[in-house]
């Protein structure tokens, strides 16, 4: 099933892909082009949007339980 990201959303890493060691980075979803997303990571300088694949990412709502 392929997730419903838009402009706007919070996301968080996944560990698939290049995320797998990553940790729990959190971003915002700048645009969104099929099964890719691109994303502005929180805590970066870089005005550039990181594309990643919509597998690498999952929404994030500010709650993690572990």
């Amino acid at each position: 099933m392929l997730q419903t990201l838009k402009k706007g959303d919070c996301v968080i890493t996944t560990g698939h892909g290049k995320t797998k060691n990553w940790g729990n980075a959190v971003g915002i979803v700048s645009k969104r082009r099929g099964d890719k997303v691109f994303i502005q990571w929180e805590g970066t300088s870089f005005p550039i949007e990181d594309e990643m694949d919509i597998k690498e990412v999952r929404l994030y709502n500010g709650v993690e339980i572990n």
